[in-house]
């Protein structure tokens, strides 16, 4: 029970850190712009959500490098490669494409039927939209939506925090992340472990989706983040590939940025 709490809570700091990074980052640029004679307000908010994610994705991707050599992710497809070349490679891209698609048209399809009985709840959410700019089109927005948000939360999400999330709810594979992290691969091979327990794995999963709802910060949002956050949970656990060693949740990038264009 306590590794459970310790590890859940850990899965929080990571988005405490996130947050903790984007004031600094808007402390930092506030405090420029008083000696540089320019307000951050009239900056572009695409721009700093641009400068926001760009640091997010900087941290999230030096800290899933410290994590990986002691991964679960690691571990498992070290003994279960995927096979079937490039031609098993792009059908799986295209079921995941796939899979972005179903979901944006289920999501959009629930999210209007419930908003309409909502009138309250879908004018706060217009107006986060409109301040947020959600709802831009620019190229920049473009970018952000499709490009940026999906690699930084994937990374973040299914990578760092679905790692804590699984040793949370796996305590017999304590040796694995407790070895030295400089270690050649064929030690990394002996280390005894039990693997993951079927429940243990979606007990992970449910975590992360939660965590990750949790990110959006509004009920709305956060409702369909968590939804989504299961399924692209199960497509990470059935599509690891032994090809995306330094950022396991390259898999899922086509079924975000799907799901994110067809938003659009």
């Amino acid at each position: 029970m306590l590794n459970a709490l310790v590890w859940a809570l850990a899965c929080f700091g990571v988005v405490a850190a996130d947050i903790a990074l984007s004031v600094v980052l808007f402390s930092a640029l506030g405090v420029a712009s008083v000696f540089m004679g320019f307000s951050i307000d009239d900056l572009d908010i695409q721009l700093l959500q641009a400068a926001a994610q760009t640091a997010s994705f900087l941290m999230a991707l030096l800290w899933w490098r410290y994590l990986w050599p002691r991964s679960f992710m690691a571990r498992r497809q070290g003994e279960h490669p995927l096979g079937g070349g490039a031609g098993a490679a792009w059908k799986r891209i295209v079921c995941v494409v796939v899979i972005g698609l179903s979901m944006q048209v289920v999501i959009s399809y629930l999210c209007d039927g419930v908003l309409s009985l909502l009138p309250e709840v879908a004018a706060d959410y217009s107006e986060l939209v409109e301040e947020t700019g959600m709802g831009d089109t620019s190229y920049l927005a473009v970018l952000t939506t499709v490009i940026g948000a999906p690699f930084c939360e994937e990374l973040l999400v299914r990578g760092i925090i679905f790692e804590f999330s699984l040793r949370a709810f796996n305590p017999q594979c304590h040796p694995l992340w407790k070895r030295r992290r400089r270690v050649n691969a064929q030690d990394g091979a002996i280390v005894p472990w039990a693997a993951p327990s079927t429940w243990g794995v979606a007990a992970a999963i449910v975590l992360q989706a939660a965590v990750f709802g949790f990110m959006h910060m509004n009920w709305v949002q956060g409702c369909y983040a968590g939804a989504a956050g299961l399924i692209f949970g199960w497509v990470l656990v059935t599509t690891e590939s032994s090809a995306t060693r330094s950022c396991c949740t390259l898999p899922l990038m086509p079924a975000r940025t799907s799901w994110a264009c067809y938003g659009l």
